[in-house]
Formats: C-alpha cells, structure tokens, sequence
C-alpha cells in the first residue's frame, strides 16, 4: 500500500486506522463528514483531510477503508432515515472508488448482520436496534453486487465489539467502565449468549494486514477464535473496575439478542495472514479504565 482512502476517519476506528497507516509511511486522504477532535494532534505530510470523496480524484489509491456509519450506537440505531442514508452513501463511496481505479474496497460491516438473520425465521418482539442490523447487512449484500460489477476487489469486515481509549460512544464497555466508575448504577440481561470483544490495537492490526494483501475476498471477521457468555466478560469488567461481580447482570431478564457464531468463519484471519491478537480482555479492559479515569477526573 502506497495511498489509501479512509472515510469516517475521525471516528474511533478510523482515527486509529489513520495513525497505523501513517507510521508505515502510506499517503492517507482521511475523509470526514464532521468536526472532531480525533485528528488535530497529527502533523504529518503523509494525511490529507477532505470532505468530499470527489477531492480525491485520480491518484492510484490502492485502498478505500469505508467506516464512515452514522448513528451506530443508542436510539439513532432504530432511525430509518439514517441507516438508509448510510447504505446509500456506502454505494456512492464504493461506486467512485471504482471510478478513480481504486484497487480494493473494504467494507466495515458488523457481527450484528448475523443477528438480522433471525427475522427471517423467528416471530419473536424485535427492537428497533434491528434496524441498524439489517442496514448493515442489506449495504454489505448491495456493495457485494456493486463491486461484482465494477471489477474491483471487495472485502466485509465482520466486527464484533472493538473497545479501547478514545471510543466516545455510549456502547456497552465504553458505557459499564464509564458509570461504574462514577458510583452508577448499571443493569443487564442474564448475559447467556456468546459475546466477543477485541481491543482496538489489535482489531487495527488485522485491518492494517488485511489492506495488504490481493485477492480480497468475502468475509473477515476482526474478533477472536473463541467466544464467551457476555456476563463472564461483565464480571471481569466489574472485578476491574470495582473490585465485584455484582453489577446488576441478571436485571434486565434473558438477552433476545442471540449471534450464531457457527455461522462465521472466526479463525480464517489467524488461519491465512497469521495475525494474532495480543491483549488480553484483562489487559484491554486495565488500559481502557486508566484512560478513563483520566477523562473523568479531568472533568471530560
């Protein structure tokens, strides 16, 4: 890789993104649609930052990140206007890529596509996040068609739940460290159903490796081999954080939110780029508590 595109790159991900790829010395046009603070500290030759894809023009881009998604946490996951303005905006970025001869598309999808699967054959009360779901499954199937015709190399990432510093959303790590921190209260489901997280340094590991390879195909899942019930995690944050496993799991009643893991090829980065992840939750869950207690005693 030599020049790349990454949209959303002021977002969590892409800022993160950004900097790895910036440190290997590859050019990055670094497209965002909003202020943030994410990029400010960097000063380098290698990054320039546009608003509009159509600033790029015809520069041999090897790459386009596409993680630019608004509304991907909290209520604005059940906005019908939102998610269709995402999956419409991903066409129009995936389509100019192509325009311009750019080499691979890679495409930040979610784990959540699998969960949309089950409306099409369960009756049971869906939530209005699942419109998020299904927003991401439904722009992965049209990118898929899309790049298919257009002849450029394509690529879902399926990502589970990354966590780390500098995530402000209010999704759940970010959100449990956040309030037991500050002495809240918190509640869950029972937590019975598999769940995975993987720590941003290595998530962007794996997306970095996977930028570089030839012959993109299919899906990649950014998450580990093995998964685990989500309320071992929750202890583990709540022995972390406030030295007990009491931190309300079991008060919301049994999660309706179920992901078929065996449906997903988990292993198929580790099996053919030999990329590991190296934190553990412990570990990842240590960095991100430090990091916050920092933000809140400054007053953030």
């Amino acid at each position: 890789m030599k020049k790349v595109i990454v949209t959303g790159a002021n977002g969590f991900l892409g800022s993160y993104l950004v900097r790895r790829l910036i440190d290997e010395d590859i050019f990055v046009y670094a497209l965002i649609r909003n202020s943030s603070d994410k990029l400010n500290d960097i000063s380098n030759d290698k990054i320039c930052i546009i608003r509009d894809i159509e600033e790029v023009g015809e520069d041999n881009i090897d790459v386009l990140y596409h993680f630019a998604w608004s509304g991907n946490s909290g209520k604005l996951r059940g906005d019908i206007k939102i998610q269709q303005n995402n999956i419409e905006y991903a066409c129009e970025i995936l389509q100019y890529a192509a325009k311009i001869g750019c080499k691979k598309f890679i495409y930040a999808g979610s784990v959540m596509e699998y969960e949309a699967l089950k409306i099409l054959d369960d009756n049971s009360d869906f939530g209005m996040g699942y419109i998020y779901s299904t927003s991401k499954l439904t722009a992965d199937l049209y990118l898929k068609i899309l790049s298919n015709k257009l002849d450029i190399d394509f690529a879902t990432l399926i990502i589970s739940n990354i966590y780390g510093p500098k995530e402000k959303s209010d999704r759940l790590i970010n959100t449990t460290i956040k309030k037991l921190l500050k002495g809240e209260e918190t509640a869950f489901s029972t937590g019975e159903q598999l769940y995975d997280f993987i720590y941003i340094s290595d998530a962007i590991e794996k997306i970095y490796a996977l930028g570089k390879i030839s012959g993109l195909n299919g899906s990649y899942y950014i998450g580990n081999t093995i998964q685990k019930p989500l309320r071992s995690y929750l202890e583990t944050i709540g022995e972390i954080c406030i030295n007990s496993k009491e931190i309300g799991i079991g008060k919301l009643g049994k999660s309706s939110q179920v992901i078929d893991y065996s449906k997903i090829d988990v292993s198929r980065i580790e099996r053919e780029l030999n990329v590991f992840n190296k934190i553990s939750f412990e570990e990842g869950i240590k960095n991100t508590k430090e990091y916050l207690e920092e933000e809140i005693n400054a007053g953030i």
